[in-house]
């Protein structure tokens, strides 16, 4: 009876850690922008990497732009009256993955010996002059956000 109350434990632990087949979870990835912030209409860049967490030692995920991405939100911060963009459709924006260079293949691995993703995307016209963060829904993962960062429009 015990090993069944133990097992049962077990399994209710591993699925509130939000486990995932890939064996990685949102505390696995961290979302950077390259710079402090870009003009509406211009490209923005982003690094997606991925580390390993008390839950995922060693975390994979494969990630591309039609399917392991389910959503793209820019939120923004502060006083906010509806300067959010969302999106599911990544042409949308614009948005391109690349890995060391390679821009030509439909998926991309991050573990271990490959860490990092670089990731870009035409910042929306419509939005304002605000701080905002990125934020990406992976799939079987859940959201991952990125630090803040500053958009305007060019005078």
């Amino acid at each position: 009876m015990h090993r069944v109350v133990a097992l049962a434990a077990f399994v209710m632990f591993v699925a509130a850690a939000g486990c995932t087949a890939q064996g990685a979870g949102t505390s696995n990835f961290d979302l950077k922008p390259d710079g402090i912030g870009w003009y509406a209409g211009d490209e923005a860049h982003f690094f997606l990497n991925i580390t390993s967490s008390v839950l995922h030692s060693k975390p994979s995920f494969m990630i591309d732009r039609q399917f392991a991405i389910e959503e793209i939100r820019l939120v923004e911060h502060g006083l906010n009256f509806g300067g959010d963009y969302r999106t599911k459709d990544p042409n949308a924006i614009a948005l391109r993955l690349e890995q060391a260079g390679n821009v030509t293949a439909s998926s991309f691995v991050l573990d271990a010996d490959h860490p990092s993703l670089d990731v870009f995307l035409n910042t929306p016209e419509k939005l304002r002059d605000s701080e905002y963060t990125l934020e990406l829904k992976l799939f079987q993962v859940g959201w991952v956000k990125s630090d803040r960062f500053r958009v305007d429009h060019a005078s």
